[in-house]
């Protein structure tokens, strides 16, 4: 799967309004549980993993604006199409 096509997927699951948070808690599943899942044991690396993730796949990162760090580096953008994110994305510090 491409970059592009990963942000596509992002963007139209974080923007769709009907099942917002119940999309939220999959992709938190897939961070964690799935790609972390067999490789992490102990149950509190787990529940860190998980704490982490959230701040990341919370229902408040579809808030324009969200910081996901206290510098604000990176941050929610206020996008309206794809195009729009990508930009952001690829504008994005390294």
């Amino acid at each position: 799967m491409s970059t592009q096509h990963l942000l596509d997927a992002i963007y139209h699951l974080l923007r769709w309004s009907l099942a917002r948070c119940m999309l939220l808690q999959v992709l938190q599943f897939l961070f964690t549980e799935i790609n972390y899942g067999g490789r992490v044991t102990d149950d509190k690396d787990r529940r860190l993993i998980n704490t982490l993730i959230g701040s990341f796949c919370g229902p408040e990162v579809v808030n324009e604006g969200y910081a996901f760090s206290p510098s604000a580096t990176y941050h929610t953008p206020g996008c309206e199409t794809v195009k729009e994110v990508r930009v952001q994305a690829y504008e994005a510090p390294s």
